[in-house]
């Protein structure tokens, strides 16, 4: 069988992108006609088609994106013996500046969005205002349980963590707030631990 893998050096992380722009890069494995695939926040762009073999990086440019956190979703698929097949699936959540936009910005490439009750894992996330370097933070979980919140100040251009533990089944709600900026919301479905 042929074997398709998406992968990039692209870093999104704390990286900032100056009025939207981005050059992404990527490289598509599996010897078969690609078509890849880009979604910027939901909406597919229009696709890119690469032919066969050759493994090396190909540059894909986004244009203008407006200030605040703009996910990237990318993947191929490839018709191989009359079957539609998809590769993996890359994933970043990007953070845009316009320089003149003193709105923070909030940014997380979570998208564990299932677990098991009593598993403990962690959102990774990251913030950015101009002229920052520190932000007050508020975390705030509801579940069945009830609702906690806890305040922290997170470093500008770092990996923050927000650890979290998922005690009761059901749906686990978890924001992160910063100021005025656009929150975070997951929502975490957990299913019962039958132990």
């Amino acid at each position: 069988g042929v074997s398709l893998k998406l992968s990039s050096n692209f870093v999104a992380g704390a990286t900032t992108f100056i009025n939207g722009n981005i050059n992404y890069t990527y490289i598509p494995e599996g010897d078969a006609e690609k078509t890849v695939h880009f979604e910027i926040d939901g909406i597919p762009q229009k696709p890119v088609t690469t032919s066969v073999s050759k493994v090396e990086a190909k540059p894909y440019q986004i244009r203008g994106l407006s200030h605040g956190s703009h996910t990237l979703k990318v993947y191929f698929t490839a018709n191989i013996g009359g079957q539609e097949i998809s590769s993996n699936t890359l994933f970043y959540d990007l953070i845009c500046v316009d320089p003149n936009n003193p709105t923070p910005i909030i940014a997380s490439d979570f998208t564990a969005l299932n677990q098991e009750q009593y598993s403990s894992f962690e959102i990774p996330y990251y913030v950015y205002a101009n002229g920052k370097t520190t932000l007050p933070i508020i975390l705030k979980a509801t579940s069945s349980e009830g609702e906690t919140t806890s305040n922290t100040q997170g470093t500008v251009g770092k990996r923050l963590s927000w650890p979290y533990r998922a005690d009761s089944d059901g749906v686990h709600t978890l924001e992160i707030f910063c100021e005025n900026a656009k929150p975070k919301r997951f929502e975490i479905n957990v299913t019962k631990n039958e132990i």
